[in-house]
């Protein structure tokens, strides 16, 4: 809601004179998008530029940017210094590929005849306004000139090859592969810097439109709140801080610990330190196998080491596993085992930088303790862990027909095996995969129970009633009246009734149409419809009784308004991994286990990084899209760094996903 009201008043601002710079930003970044071949519509990218400011390192980064004077403008200066290297060193690099293309052309050589491995490249790789890619085969003339020619050509010719080092082609290729070793780094950082140095003056302007809402409502984001913290506590004593609050707190226990950001951190070690000076005892309990929000925030090396380095600590370790049968412990022993140390292994292998290594090490302790105990009593014959692997050559459409299928007969034969469908739980990575194993089991008529499901909207009875009320206050009357008698068929006195309920205050009219509409006498309706009039109620309780204003409340955020999932149903339950975490199933399936934990993942993600002490200097943070070109330039420890969390993630996620089940497992992958 904050986000969308933000930019609806940043759109609406474009047209006055002092957001002329805003306006010409956004045309800018629009036009270099259609030149890019990319998606240029900003709405969209607005949202997700939004969403950014959210995390505490763009917060962060932004706050430095306020603290230039004249951000904007120097913003725009840093562009323009920076665009006109870039085109200098392009200018450069083509001027030195033009002098060898120049020397051949007056020796009577043409390359694509006599050198198609080497310098044809320099007419098939080069591109005005693009780095040249050369091949392997070309840096081959690096260490001796002649090769650019095959052996042959040396025999047939060996005048042209004199004339040609007369003309000066050994200097005209050294001085290009001098540029090109010199220059590729810098090149690349420049690329990544202006590729998103658009996006600075936006976020800049997004945050003051977000701030502006949120003073005009008198309201304050839980996102913000670690921040305000931050800003009470900082060098302030302790004694002073409970002052403030008006209360004295002697002992802490900071429970899912391993999901705490660094600047929760900060604000906790204060109030920490004060408690231990005491002589109080505190408590934190966590675990770093399971740290899978960092797109939250949180930072796992917080538990991992940072509080062992801060404060004198007493570790215990639960090591008895009460939830699994014994196999599934078993297998989840040697398993993670393995894989801790092989990715620790990979990440170490990126770079041989002290960060890369530290942060394997750090892995392989994480995960030194993974393995656990059976009570004692325990029967060691059960429990099930069954890892199905299909070909990878069927096409997606072929590889979902399969999952299918595979996911449809597991079910029906853990029903003949006396479970029950709630005891069944599919585990995926997107709310886009659960929709999809949803619908492949309603299909079936096998009762279902997830996010999707748990929406208000997703009831027909709730969008029957919004239909009504959309209808009661429509500009359309004659339309939507067509459309609704269409599908309800209602009988005239029904109709009539009604029109006057339309007439009433909005809770009353809506309890009126449940009636008339016999919505009340489908069991499975009722606890949808008891939501819903606690919805119209606390909206009229917030608001004021007026359909139209809650029409446009429900088409923006109501829509989205779910069911307590605490009303027990036997159905098969669909969640993300992130929401089973805490939870035990007594069977789990996981369809969607394959991931490409090596790759950057999607390029919109953004890293923030530090151009300081770099000749792409001039600002104290930038964006940078996260792909592969990051290796080649001065960001590349931020690059592996990253690639590092990232595959730590994926490790992270699937132990909390293999950790859920109590009696069996099955994979598919």
């Amino acid at each position: 809601e904050v986000i969308d009201q933000a930019i609806d008043d940043l759109i609406l601002s474009l047209g006055l004179p002092e957001y002329q710079h805003l306006y010409q930003w956004l045309l800018q970044g629009a036009i270099e998008s259609i030149d890019k071949e990319e998606d240029w519509q900003f709405r969209r990218k607005l949202t997700h530029l939004a969403q950014q400011l959210f995390k505490e390192d763009v917060s962060q980064s932004i706050g430095q940017l306020r603290m230039l004077p004249d951000a904007m403008q120097q913003v725009k200066n840093y562009k323009e210094k920076h665009s006109v290297t870039l085109q200098s060193l392009l200018a450069t690099i083509n001027g030195a590929v033009s002098d060898i293309l120049k020397i051949c052309q007056s020796a009577g050589v043409q390359p694509s005849e006599h050198s198609k491995q080497k310098l044809n490249q320099l007419t098939t790789k080069v591109v005005r306004h693009k780095w040249p890619e050369f091949s392997d085969k070309f840096f081959d003339m690096e260490s001796d000139w002649k090769k650019a020619f095959p052996k042959d050509f040396h025999k047939k010719h060996p005048d042209t090859i004199e004339l040609l080092q007369r003309k000066g082609l050994p200097q005209a290729l050294d001085h290009l592969f001098a540029v090109l070793r010199e220059n590729e780094q810098l090149y690349y950082s420049l690329q990544a810097v202006l590729d998103k140095v658009n996006l600075l003056p936006m976020l800049l302007e997004l945050d003051g439109f977000i701030q502006r809402y949120l003073r005009e409502n008198n309201m304050v984001l839980l996102s913000q709140v670690n921040g305000f913290l931050r800003a009470v506590i900082n060098d302030c004593d302790t004694p002073f801080i409970y002052e403030k609050s008006g209360t004295y707190l002697h002992h802490f226990m900071l429970d899912e610990f391993q999901d705490t950001s660094a600047m929760q951190w900060e604000n906790f070690k204060p109030l920490i330190a004060e408690s231990i000076a005491n002589r109080h005892d505190n408590m934190v309990v966590g675990d770093v196998k399971q740290s899978i929000y960092r797109w939250r925030n949180s930072d796992w090396r917080i538990l991992s080491s940072q509080l062992s380095q801060t404060f004198a600590v007493t570790d215990y370790t639960l090591n008895t596993n009460w939830r699994s049968d014994a196999r599934i412990v078993a297998f989840n022993n040697a398993c993670f085992a393995f894989l801790s140390d092989y990715f620790a292994q990979r990440i170490a292998d990126f770079l041989p930088h002290t960060e890369q290594i530290d942060l394997a090490k750090a892995l392989r302790d994480a995960y030194a303790d993974v393995a656990q105990l059976v009570p004692d009593g325990k029967e060691l014959e059960q429990g099930l862990v069954h890892i199905e692997l299909y070909q990878e050559k069927l096409l997606s459409e072929q590889a979902d027909e399969y999952l299918k299928g595979r996911i449809l007969d597991v079910v029906r034969q853990l029903l003949q095996q006396g479970y029950q469908y709630a005891d069944i739980a599919v585990l995926v990575n997107t709310g886009a995969e659960g929709s999809k194993v949803a619908s492949w089991l309603l299909q079936e008529e096998i009762p279902i129970l997830s996010a999707d499901s748990l929406r208000l909207s997703q009831s027909p009875a709730i969008r029957l009633l919004v239909a009504v009320i959309r209808m009661s206050c429509s500009m359309q009357p004659e339309v939507d009246r067509f459309k609704f008698e269409l599908l309800c068929r209602l009988e005239q006195d029904k109709q009539e009734a009604l029109e006057k309920a339309m007439q009433l205050p909005l809770f009353e009219a809506v309890e009126q149409y449940i009636q008339l509409l016999q919505l009340n006498t489908e069991t499975q309706n009722a606890v949808y419809l008891q939501a819903f009039q606690d919805t119209i109620s606390d909206f009229v309780a917030r608001n004021y009784s007026d359909a139209r204003a809650f029409i446009q409340w429900w088409d923006s955020i109501g829509k989205d308004t779910k069911l307590s999932d605490n009303d027990k149903q036997n159905a098969v339950q669909i969640m993300t991994i992130h929401k089973s975490k805490g939870l035990a199933f007594p069977v789990v399936l996981m369809p969607y286990m394959q991931a490409a934990i090596w790759d950057t993942g999607n390029h919109e993600n953004l890293l923030w990084c530090s151009p300081v002490g770099t000749p792409v200097d001039g600002l104290p943070m930038i964006p940078v899209r996260n792909r592969k070109e990051l290796k080649k330039t001065y960001f590349v420890d931020s690059y592996y760094q990253e690639k590092g969390f990232k595959a730590i993630d994926y490790l992270n996620k699937w132990y909390v996903a293999f950790t859920r089940a109590q009696k069996a497992i099955y994979v598919f992958s």
